[in-house]
């Protein structure tokens, strides 16, 4: 179904050099190095890189997506959303730039918006900006997400990451 959304939405075209890494990625990170790698080692990863910002089982952010329902027993949707996380974006959680009167600039998703005022969920904080201090506002087609949550992973924190993301609720209260 993706790719056949990917003919038709130019915005869910992976970039070249994101394939590559993806096809890397998925001939290393097999099916039975998954199911050997440790899934607490795994939660602690997850916790540090992406606990902030998503949900996961209940625990974790609320930034980006939940992730508890997504096709987590698919390596090639994690590779996908993780190395090209801009190629695939839901309109509420596209980041845009805010300048405003007094120079700053604050990036992040858009909340809500009122006709005083915009609520803005940046990787760090909640702010909210009154319109009277938005000198301009550009909207972007990519994620808040950032590239590269992998790189300076070692093979096994990879391994012990993908083990606890594609884990079941059942195989995780068995380990605990």
């Amino acid at each position: 179904m993706l790719e056949r959304a990917r003919k038709h939405t130019k915005v869910l075209d992976i970039p070249g050099n994101r394939k590559e890494l993806i096809e890397k990625e998925e001939e290393l990170l097999s099916p039975d190095l998954i199911a050997k790698a440790n899934v607490n080692s795994g939660r602690a990863i997850w916790i540090a890189k992406c606990g902030n910002c998503h949900k996961l089982y209940g625990e974790g952010g609320q930034i980006g997506p939940e992730l508890t329902g997504a096709q987590r027993s698919n390596l090639r949707y994690w590779l996908e959303n993780i190395l090209a996380p801009s190629a695939i974006v839901a309109e509420n959680y596209r980041s845009t730039a805010f300048r405003t009167i007094d120079g700053r600039v604050i990036t992040g998703v858009v909340l809500s918006e009122t006709a005083n005022d915009v609520t803005i969920q940046t990787a760090q904080e909640k702010i909210v900006l009154n319109t009277i201090e938005i000198e301009e506002r550009n909207p972007s087609q990519s994620s808040l997400m950032p590239e590269g949550l992998l790189e300076g992973l070692s093979e096994d924190a990879k391994l012990n990451l993908f083990k606890y993301l594609m884990s079941t609720p059942q195989e995780l209260s068995k380990q605990r």
